[in-house]
């Protein structure tokens, strides 16, 4: 036994307790910040163009892990002529921790930057309708 009356063994297993938390830690940093930005810029587009039946692409994405931040920049919707439908410039989210645990997503707050939308009228309708899926009959 030392002389602060702690013993070698409860060192050891509090550095191995420490190095434990301090690994998932860095793996769930690394997880957040690197390769949740890489999927959802390759299945939120994917996604959303089968969803649609459009092309959609986003230029770049980021999430804070800690703060439950993503932002999205350069989200767009094309035509079928690759004319852009809909585009958002940046869109910011941030949820509230607490909501998730329990199952519920909240966003404590929310900023759309450069929104634009371009609706056009033609004789077989606007030009979203083929995106609207058909009434079930009955």
């Amino acid at each position: 036994m030392q002389a602060n009356g702690k013993t070698p063994l409860f060192r050891r297993r509090s550095l191995l307790i420490f190095a434990v938390v301090a690994g998932l830690l860095i793996l769930y940093a690394i997880t957040g910040f690197l390769i949740v930005p890489r999927i959802v810029q390759a299945v939120l587009p994917e996604k959303l163009s089968a969803l649609t039946g459009r092309m959609v692409t986003l230029e770049s994405s980021a999430f804070n892990p800690f703060t439950l931040e993503i932002e999205l920049n350069k989200f767009t919707i094309l035509e079928k002529d690759q004319t852009p439908f809909a585009s958002i410039g940046r869109l910011y989210a941030n949820a509230q921790l607490i909501p998730l645990i329990v199952g519920k997503a909240v966003l404590k707050e929310m900023a759309i930057d450069d929104p634009r939308l371009s609706v056009l009228r033609t004789n077989k309708g606007f030009n979203f309708t083929d995106m609207i899926p058909a009434a079930a009959p009955g």
